[in-house]
């Protein structure tokens, strides 16, 4: 959650439907936090909540492999605030292989919404490298997706 002297903390929401059910979109708020606000937020949030089991010492590292077109188009709309808009990314937690997956992070106002897909190695390197022929037939619609996308907007690989 934080390094340094300070750190931010994502708040997340998920709105219910009237039977109760988690929708799709949820809030999310990212506020800055002093080094010490967030010691006190740290130890609340042990009163009330468990730690992540995948994190190692209140920690982990992501590895993010972003598509975008060669314009630019995803970084584009998030630096000019477009409201509607949706970026793909290869996924790693802590080395850890067999967290590997295709995710497509989705906004649409103030709402987002993720989307992943789990990925073998192999499928990562044949995403990047080819052959792609494959996606067409997964059964995993985000894999479906993307290969449109990179067939009709040339999304490639572009930043770590």
């Amino acid at each position: 959650m934080a390094s340094g002297k300070g750190g931010i903390l994502a708040l997340e929401t998920s709105p219910k439907g009237r039977g109760g059910e988690t929708l799709e979109f949820r809030h999310e708020w990212k506020h800055l936090l002093s080094h010490q606000d967030l010691l006190v937020l740290r130890q609340r949030f042990q009163a009330v909540a468990q730690p992540d089991p995948h994190a190692t010492d209140g920690c982990y590292h992501i590895r993010s492999l972003y598509f975008d077109t060669p314009s630019d188009k995803a970084l584009r709309e998030k630096l000019d605030g477009i409201s509607r808009r949706e970026k793909f990314r290869i996924r790693l937690y802590n080395g850890d292989l067999s967290t590997l997956h295709l995710e497509k992070k989705s906004k649409l106002g103030g709402l987002g919404n993720k989307q992943h897909a789990p990925l073998t190695p192999e499928e990562a390197e044949d995403i990047l490298r080819g052959p792609q022929g494959w996606m067409l037939d997964s059964s995993r619609p985000l894999l479906v997706e993307l290969y449109h996308k990179m067939h009709t907007q040339q999304l490639r690989p572009k930043t770590i």
